[in-house]
């Protein structure tokens, strides 16, 4: 048998269709805003400015950004990262990014 891997689809990943996705994080589950991190806006603006991108829901309680174009890439991530939305999976403690609630 193959050895077993855990996906959690975190961070840039090639959909196959020439289309990007990107995992976040979202630590115990909960989106919210808080005053170092303003998650559930940054999620909202991203649906808001990007059309077509949509968003899925992991096992892992996290969110998967499906159907970014190629060239949206460095300003989608610009966007979560002024609303201080790591990532970057490497900055992420891999406690914090298996935790669950």
């Amino acid at each position: 048998l193959p050895e077993w891997k855990c996906l959690d689809w975190m961070g840039w990943h090639e959909q196959g269709d020439g289309r990007w996705m990107l995992g976040v994080n979202v630590e115990q589950g909960r989106v919210r805003d808080t005053p170092e991190l303003r998650l559930k806006t940054g999620l909202r603006k991203v649906v808001d400015t990007f059309p077509g991108v949509d968003l899925t829901l992991t096992p892992s309680q996290s969110v998967v950004l499906r159907n970014i174009a190629h060239a949206d890439r460095e300003n989608l991530e610009s966007l979560l990262r002024f609303h201080g939305v790591e990532t970057d999976v490497a900055q992420i403690d891999p406690i914090t990014r298996k935790s669950i609630a």
